[in-house]
């Protein structure tokens, strides 16, 4: 399980500063598996001796056992063996690539142009809300769209040895999250805590997560593994995917002081802490 925010707030936020180097690419599964643990409960494969896995094993050391999980690092597998693993539960955390390193240039050359004279990360300081909206109305469909992204999108599934006769590649989304009290609906859309498979995500579907700006634990998604092998009653039989294509996504420009969109959400009382934080990108 999953959630994210505009600087969500974790006590945890800090310990994954120095262990997540931009643009490292942050793997997780959609299948709602319990996690693969050992005999301690909690496992660091740091594969990579230019990385410090530390401090996510000082998460490990706040999280109850049966609340743990296997965090991968640099894994240097086969596409199959990181499959099965991230499917049992597992975090994969990939390096930085000449391929992930160009998807990054890309991104930011359509972001910096869009948002020109200004930087992205300062403009709301300048921008009223309404023109941020109009901004990233343009934004959003132009990057996931555009030939390039695609092309670069496909270039790093290859570098990293998916199978292009059996890997199927969906466009990627752009998340933006900004300050609580500027724009967390809509187009900025700060996420409640679900599991995408909520939201009709294809039990197979790995996502790929990628920062193109440096940002802080507070501004991420965290991951919660006391909810991988369990349960949780939730209101995903009224969100119809046909009618969110159609419409949801379409109207997204629209909820700008509040998101009335229907989505799915738990429909009981969640336990978020302690969680393991999509830490800070330098």
């Amino acid at each position: 399980m999953q959630s994210g925010g505009a600087y969500r707030q974790s006590r945890y936020g800090r310990l994954a500063e120095a262990a997540m180097a931009m643009p490292r690419l942050l793997l997780h599964s959609m299948c709602d598996c319990s996690p693969c643990v050992s005999q301690n409960g909690y496992r660091v494969f740091d594969c990579s001796s230019t990385t410090c896995s530390a401090p996510f094993r000082g998460i490990a050391s706040r999280l109850p056992k049966e609340r743990r999980v296997d965090i991968s690092i640099n894994l240097g597998c086969g596409d199959d063996e990181r499959r099965l693993r991230v499917y049992q539960g597992e975090l994969t955390i990939l390096p930085p690539s000449p391929s992930s390193l160009a998807l990054v240039r890309h991104a930011r050359d359509q972001i910096e142009a869009a948002f020109s004279p200004r930087h992205p990360q300062h403009a709301h300081e300048k921008l009223a809300v309404t023109e941020t909206v109009e901004i990233l109305a343009r934004l959003k469909p132009q990057f996931i769209h555009h030939p390039k992204t695609r092309s670069h999108l496909q270039r790093l599934l290859m570098d990293v040895g998916c199978d292009p006769h059996q890997t199927f590649q969906d466009v990627p989304r752009l998340r933006i999250a900004y300050p609580a009290d500027y724009l967390t609906t809509g187009l900025a859309y700060a996420h409640h805590p679900h599991r995408d498979t909520w939201y009709s995500a294809p039990l197979c579907q790995l996502n790929w997560w990628m920062p193109i700006y440096d940002f802080d634990a507070n501004q991420g998604m965290a991951f919660h593994p006391r909810y991988w092998g369990e349960s949780i009653k939730n209101s995903s039989a009224d969100f119809n995917y046909y009618r969110w294509n159609a419409d949801g996504r379409k109207t997204a420009a629209q909820h700008v002081k509040s998101d009335t969109r229907v989505q799915p959400h738990a429909e009981e009382p969640l336990e978020l802490e302690p969680a393991v934080p999509h830490g800070q990108h330098r």
